[in-house]
């Protein structure tokens, strides 16, 4: 629904911009394809470097599927004493990339698919030590107590419906992810909101979830995310231009988000009932979220 919004209102914003602009005209479209055409036939056939770094992704994605699936036993179950995470075999894949040559010559020898100056160089170090720096900043925030001091100052929305607080979560979690990144504020606001849902006494999942997919509604400014600051980069667009374009898409994304969780959202991970995982007791507040809207 969210991409089919996006496509919508960047249509909008094209037929604003190219307002009072003469059209294209069919030598123009003529150019534009023999350009695309010429590039395409640039690329050439391709190499066997390429074609096993396309074999070694499909490996990596199939390792990563069938790792513990749910309708199946996984591959993660034959290492019972070893524990097996989500990085394993994205590290695997990289070794075998360092390892395998590019070429297969008996005569002389090959360099590997992977080489060290190619990570150096064209590894952005600045988006990993952005991820480290989030899940580290998470756990200063548990160990030092900061989500426990979060969690009694967040007090004040007891009194609310949980309607109205997860919209609250929504729209300020979307704020906050347009100027920190989205692994930070997810690891620094999910954990409080779990420990919040159980101080009011519900499902930890339903404010959990909202948060967590809004996370990924940074629109509006190129620090925001990795994505905002590329195309920023690569394009002649001004600050002002991605925050007009972004803010209705927020805006549209915390409806939209907001809307799901509150009607199939609650039916399908039933979240109108306080689990047993959760611990605690269920208050009278839980009684507050309603049963899923109705839309006509």
């Amino acid at each position: 629904m969210n991409c089919l919004l996006a496509w919508a209102w960047i249509l909008v914003l094209q037929a604003c911009a190219s307002r009072g602009e003469p059209g294209r005209t069919k030598e123009q479209d003529d150019k534009v394809r023999k350009l695309i055409r010429q590039k395409k036939e640039g690329l050439g056939k391709m190499t066997l470097h390429e074609w096993q770094v396309l074999i070694l992704f499909i490996i990596l994605i199939l390792l990563w599927f069938f790792k513990s699936p749910k309708f199946i036993s996984g591959w993660g179950g034959l290492f019972e004493r070893a524990k097996i995470s989500q990085a394993t075999p994205a590290v695997l894949i990289v070794c075998l990339a360092f390892l395998l040559p590019r070429e297969y010559n008996a005569v002389e020898s090959s360099p590997g698919l992977l080489d060290w100056n190619t990570v150096e160089k064209r590894l952005p170090w600045g988006v990993i030590l952005l991820l480290g720096g989030g899940f580290a900043l998470a756990d200063a925030t548990k160990s030092s107590g900061l989500n426990l001091y979060l969690v009694k100052q967040l007090d004040a929305l007891k009194s609310l419906p949980l309607l109205v607080v997860s919209f609250i979560i929504a729209l300020a979690t979307t704020t906050v992810t347009e100027v920190a990144s989205n692994t930070a504020t997810a690891n620094i606001l999910v954990p409080i909101l779990a420990q919040m849902s159980v101080s009011l006494g519900s499902n930890p999942l339903y404010l959990m979830l909202t948060a967590a997919v809004c996370c990924s509604y940074a629109f509006m400014l190129p620090v925001a995310t990795a994505p905002n600051a590329i195309v920023f980069g690569a394009s002649s667009m001004r600050t002002a231009d991605m925050m007009r374009a972004g803010l209705v898409m927020n805006v549209i994304c915390v409806l939209t988000t907001w809307g799901a969780i509150n009607t199939y959202g609650s039916l399908l991970f039933g979240l109108g009932e306080f689990p047993v995982w959760a611990g605690g007791q269920p208050s009278s507040n839980l009684t507050s979220l309603p049963p899923p809207l109705s839309i006509s």
